[in-house]
């Protein structure tokens, strides 16, 4: 199947000889032909465990919340429980978004004042995107959602929200190298990602709101791969972002007067969104498929 650098590659192959992986927010794939990779391991979230030298899989049964109970599933009573207690994390973050909210806000407001609305349209759209991409993978997710809605957005906007869809910055490759070296237990000591693959490039060739895929080779097989690897801490940021938008949208609805289930809409979406940090399903569901 074809990449797609929202979702990631959707196939793998088996490597012969490899050594039993441990990953929780990584996969590797087959690279010879991006556009058409088979399965080589699936190296989702949370203690998995799986030789690759065949097919069967030994998967460990995933926990449903982290050591210190951060959920590993999108639940918003768990969530709930969880930010309840960080009151510090919660206020932090709320006073990051209404920051970099505000200022957008006000020139929008402004331009409605002084009647330069349409005049400042296309401005206000690429200032936003901007903030969408500050404000990080959730705000994103929700750009490209509101991307297709030609019903609740004018042109400038939609044009320039799409640009989401393919035009997220990269994370240093750097810090990618040492979510390997982790999650497969490989520390710079014992050579890190060098020990892995021959080849491994300084630069991602795609970058998506959720990871990043690099083109590398596996040093024990000479097999070209492709490397997704998820950004940092993209879980507990998630949750908090969905937790603050459940604490929002019931505001919002009622000062405009909506009839829309609000709340509804953010679980509903929620759940799909964490669901793709789970790269073991993708990879599942790739195999399946």
């Amino acid at each position: 199947r074809a990449t797609d650098p929202q979702a990631g590659l959707h196939a793998m192959t088996s490597i012969p000889n490899a050594a039993p992986l441990s990953a929780s927010r990584l996969r590797t794939t087959r690279a010879k032909h991006l556009n058409r990779v088979p399965e080589i391991s699936h190296l989702g979230r949370r203690a998995l465990h799986q030789t690759v030298s065949t097919r069967a899989s030994n998967e460990a049964v995933a926990t449903s919340v982290e050591d210190d109970g951060l959920p590993l599933r999108y639940d918003p009573r768990a969530s709930e429980e969880y930010f309840r207690h960080r009151p510090l994390m919660v206020a932090t973050r709320a006073t990051e978004i209404i920051g970099l909210t505000a200022n957008w806000g006000l020139g929008v407001w402004m331009d409605e004042k002084r009647g330069l609305k349409d005049e400042n349209k296309r401005t206000r759209a690429r200032q936003l995107r901007n903030l969408l991409t500050a404000l990080g993978p959730t705000f994103v997710k929700a750009g490209q959602a509101l991307s297709i809605r030609v019903d609740l957005l004018p042109k400038e906007y939609l044009e320039e929200l799409r640009q989401l869809q393919d035009n997220v910055p990269s994370y240093p490759t750097d810090t990618a190298r040492k979510l390997i070296e982790k999650e497969l237990k490989m520390p710079s000591w014992r050579g890190g990602v060098d020990a892995i693959f021959s080849e491994f490039p300084e630069q991602p060739i795609a970058a998506a709101s959720l990871g990043q895929v690099y083109r590398a080779r596996v040093k024990a097989t000479g097999l070209e791969v492709a490397v997704k690897v998820q950004r940092p801490n993209m879980l507990p940021g998630i949750l908090l972002d969905l937790y603050l938008l459940r604490v929002a949208v019931p505001i919002l609805k009622k000062s405009k007067n909506l009839n829309t289930d609000l709340v509804g809409i953010v679980d509903e979406w929620g759940t799909r969104f964490v669901d793709e940090l789970d790269y073991r399903r993708e990879g599942r569901k790739a195999a399946q498929f």
